[in-house]
């Protein structure tokens, strides 16, 4: 028998034994006449009954009160306050990192957008210049001889820019990093670089001028990169993206400037250079915010150079090892493999 039975029963037992005398004392009463004394007994009587019974109530509730603290000893305020800290901690944590992918995809989406206004512009361009060549033939044939011999020059400089000193890259670091994909670099490419190059986009402002890094935070010096990508001046972004890598290898918009750094390869038609950068950004910085959309660029990269076993390689990783990035990216992959009859 408890505590709490033994006063709950003594406390019984004294409600009972004055109940009983209280009835003797009534009945007795009843038989007597009525007094001045026995008016007085009773209600002393009623009001130590009414006091055992406040007793009794006030017993129990302590009782109640100790028995829930003893079931409950370790569910204090401060572990409760410690456990919501924790949790409210970690929200914010997974909330900055879905933050981190959203602020990623919406710049790689202003990239496209500005990738499909350039091209719109050519295009227009393009219409203009063939309406006014059916308007004014012989005018268009003058045109037309000038327009070849403007094409072949850029192009003889630009071949002549890319296999120059200056650009900051380096042809025996591909095997390096492509290697993480398990294959060499010595595999044969087809005449003129890629089969199917991509339409080349107008570059804006001076290319020759120094683009370092601009003043100001990291933040900032990370948006001029990001600027110069939206202006479609990929030379200078080129140059900007490799001094930021250099003077912030380990900051963590380092793995986005990696990512772009690979772009402005890709979008000019340099698929080799493209895919030594983005396979540096997957090995590098294999937990930035890019990484996925870096093995899908080097992917089709790959693809672009007719490695089609590596880029099915890129591909089939990228669905291993993240298979938690946007569905854009996923469903990217897979056109691509079945395009390339990947297994």
């Amino acid at each position: 028998m408890g505590f709490r039975d033994v006063c709950q029963g003594s406390s019984a037992s004294r409600i009972t034994r004055w109940l009983t005398r209280v009835g003797i004392v009534l009945a007795v009463g009843g038989s007597l006449p009525s007094g001045t004394a026995l008016a007085q007994e009773s209600r002393t009587l009623l009001q130590r009954v009414d006091h055992l019974e406040r007793d009794l109530g006030m017993v129990q509730r302590r009782l109640y009160r100790g028995s829930a603290e003893e079931s409950f000893p370790s569910r204090g305020e401060g572990n409760l306050d410690g456990e919501v800290a924790t949790r409210l901690q970690q929200r914010f944590v997974d909330m900055e990192g879905v933050l981190s992918g959203l602020t990623g995809q919406v710049e790689e989406v202003r990239f496209e957008i500005n990738q499909i206004r350039s091209r719109l512009e050519k295009l227009t361009n393009d219409v203009g210049y063939r309406l006014n060549e059916l308007e004014h033939p012989a005018e268009g044939a003058h045109a037309t001889a000038d327009s070849v011999t403007t094409v072949k020059s850029a192009e003889t400089r630009t071949n002549a820019k890319g296999t120059g000193p200056g650009t900051g890259r380096a042809n025996q670091t591909d095997g390096e990093a492509i290697a993480a994909f398990g294959k060499s670099t010595g595999q044969a490419e087809p005449a003129g670089g890629s089969a199917k190059a991509p339409i080349p986009s107008p570059r804006k402002g001076n290319e020759s001028e120094s683009a370092s890094l601009s003043k100001g935070s990291v933040k900032e010096q990370y948006e001029h990169i990001s600027a110069l990508l939206s202006q479609g001046d990929y030379g200078a972004a080129e140059r900007a993206a490799l001094a930021f890598l250099e003077v912030h290898p380990e900051d963590p918009l380092a793995g986005n400037a990696q990512y772009w750094l690979g772009e402005t390869y890709y979008v000019r038609g340099d698929f080799r250079q493209a895919a030594v950068a983005f396979a540096k950004g997957y090995q590098k910085y294999a937990k930035s915010g890019k990484a996925a959309a870096n093995v899908l660029k080097l992917g089709l990269s790959l693809a672009k150079l007719e490695r089609v076993q590596d880029a099915c390689t890129a591909f089939n990783r990228l669905a291993v090892e993240f298979p938690n990035t946007s569905s854009d990216i996923k469903q990217h992959a897979v056109l691509e493999k079945k395009r390339l009859g990947c297994k």
